[in-house]
């Protein structure tokens, strides 16, 4: 397996590059975070890989951090979840905004990524679930801010942007205190 490439970008396109590694050219495919993060043709550069093999075919996919990898692996053993599909993921959320979707059950959030139904999407919070580290896990206050943002009409996706940018979501210890600051965000759009 090819984990890892360093070399000379010799080209840029959409969503993928071909990299010069000792003078052998690879196409490797990447998500649109990893494409932003690249250098300008010409410049050395160095990719995570994973390398996809099919009976008609042999794929590298790239990711710019070991975690984007990690996950990469994790979506692509779950059942109906290929790699062109969990590139696509990758490519819709960051990987935060992905993790608490995932935590917090929101199959509504995940099958807004073309081609990902909610089975597949139910799917992927079941498998992946317990097996993902949050870069902050949720206290109690903010589930409870959660659920009472829930019981006013909100989406899960609005209730999780709107907490995400509250200052008081990490170790507040008053829910009323965190709706109101969710509401002022949401309202401020």
């Amino acid at each position: 397996m090819i984990a890892q490439l360093t070399g000379k970008v010799l080209e840029k396109q959409a969503e993928s590059i071909i990299l010069d590694v000792s003078g052998v050219g690879y196409i490797v495919q990447l998500t649109t975070a990893s494409m932003t993060s690249q250098p300008e043709v010409g410049a050395q550069t160095t990719i995570y890989t994973s390398l996809h093999v099919r009976e008609d075919s042999w794929q590298l996919f790239g990711f710019a951090t070991l975690e984007e990898k990690t996950l990469f692996e994790k979506l692509i053993g779950i059942s109906g979840i290929g790699p062109k599909l969990a590139m696509s993921i990758l490519s819709s959320y960051s990987l935060d905004d992905f993790k608490k979707a995932v935590a917090n059950e929101d199959a509504e959030f995940l099958t807004s990524v073309p081609r990902l139904g909610s089975k597949n999407a139910r799917r992927i919070i079941l498998e992946l679930k317990d097996k993902l580290v949050l870069s902050t896990d949720f206290s109690p206050t903010h589930k409870q801010a959660q659920e009472a943002l829930r019981s006013l009409g909100y989406t899960n996706t609005e209730i999780n942007t709107a907490l995400a940018s509250c200052s008081s979501s990490n170790g507040g210890n008053d829910a009323e205190e965190l709706v109101r600051e969710a509401l002022r965000n949401l309202a401020n759009g």
